[in-house]
């Protein structure tokens, strides 16, 4: 038995790039091109993992990632986007209902490949490291140097 995917893709000619590269992977595919028919779709039949685009024309895709977070918490999910900023991307890492991987678009299908079979495997990426703390202020009053070398 095949491993079920759902993928969430408004543009069909990438749907069908991507549901072809995962069919001749052994994935069985389920394509949606919006963010209801995806939820509703998961409530059928939860897959094993979601693609999901971040743009969508019904929603936001990153509502979709809360969503079926919410319900399916341990369903591995990568978000993709090709509009969203990197900070709007960290931005949604923090939230509770985050997607298990982010890729940004342009992307090869090699990779979307590779990161979906790391999320299938439990080798979820390592969250980015936190931002560095400021430095502490100087005794003399003045601000301190990015990087300070020796006295």
């Amino acid at each position: 038995m095949s491993l079920h995917v759902l993928l969430v893709e408004p543009d069909a000619g990438l749907a069908e790039e991507i549901r072809h590269a995962l069919g001749s992977a052994g994935f069985s595919v389920t394509a949606v091109a919006a963010g209801e028919p995806a939820v509703e779709s998961c409530k059928q039949t939860p897959p094993e993992l979601i693609l999901l685009a971040a743009e969508l024309p019904d929603m936001s895709g990153f509502s979709v990632c809360n969503r079926l977070k919410r319900a399916l918490s341990t369903v591995p999910l990568l978000l993709y986007t090709g509009e969203a900023t990197d900070a709007a991307i960290e931005a949604h890492r923090r939230t509770r209902t985050h997607a298990d991987d982010y890729l940004k678009k342009p992307f090869e299908l090699a990779e979307l490949l590779g990161r979906a079979a790391a999320l299938l495997n439990g080798d979820a990426p390592a969250p980015p490291p936190p931002p560095a703390p400021p430095a502490p202020p100087r005794l003399d009053g003045r601000p301190a140097a990015a990087t300070e070398g020796p006295p």
